[in-house]
């Protein structure tokens, strides 16, 4: 059985049970986190020394980032779908994974910690300027792809490329802030929105 470490209104284990129902496998999830169990605990520290959410253990084998835990479940069940062993493809797919957890998760830590959660100092008007600046340049970077694809991020197949973004960009348009109008985007958001895990762990009530 595997097993995931996180508390599930966090964005990057959202992202993980995505992939986990995407890809039909069955998990238990243990809460650990914000307001639950805590991860600076030495006994968490034993399973993710870097002390963050997500964590997933698949027997002896026990991985944390969540990218990578894509990656890895993607691999684990020869999803070549989502994840190709084409040398090409797969290096266009982990570009923008890579986008995502570098780039893309700055401004949105912020706009959700400071714009929704209110917590100090994310709540800085300036830091939270900065932030929807930061968020509409990212996301229009992704419209001007989705308008090339007219489909998914790395192409006309959804693959993990949308598994690590997908959940940004619905944080996206779930928070109260105001946002530029990206049309590609939006239909992309609606594209998502079609997949029924994407609907039971991502768009599904919480920012």
């Amino acid at each position: 059985m595997l097993t995931v470490y996180g508390r599930a209104n966090s964005s990057n284990v959202r992202k993980v049970l995505w992939t986990l129902d995407e890809l039909g496998l069955d998990y238990e999830r243990l809460d650990y986190g914000r307001g639950f169990e805590p991860t600076d605990s030495p006994d968490y520290r034993a399973i993710n020394p870097a002390g963050l959410v997500p964590a997933l253990k698949d027997g002896d084998t026990v991985i944390g980032e969540s990218n990578a835990i894509i990656r890895y479940l993607c691999r684990k069940t020869d999803a070549i779908h989502l994840l190709p062993t084409n040398h090409r493809k797969l290096a266009w797919i982990e570009q923008w994974m890579d986008w995502q957890a570098s780039e893309m998760v700055r401004p949105f830590r912020i706009l959700f910690m400071g714009g929704h959660l209110d917590m100090a100092p994310f709540n800085a008007a300036a830091h939270l300027d900065i932030a929807n600046s930061e968020g509409g340049k990212f996301m229009g970077i992704l419209d001007e792809q989705l308008s090339r694809t007219k489909a998914y991020i790395a192409g006309n197949t959804f693959t993990a490329a949308d598994l690590a973004a997908g959940v940004y960009v619905h944080r996206w348009f779930a928070l109260d802030m105001e946002r530029p109008d990206f049309p590609a985007l939006a239909a992309y958001y609606d594209r998502l929105a079609e997949r029924s895990a994407y609907m039971v762990h991502v768009k599904n009530g919480l920012p």
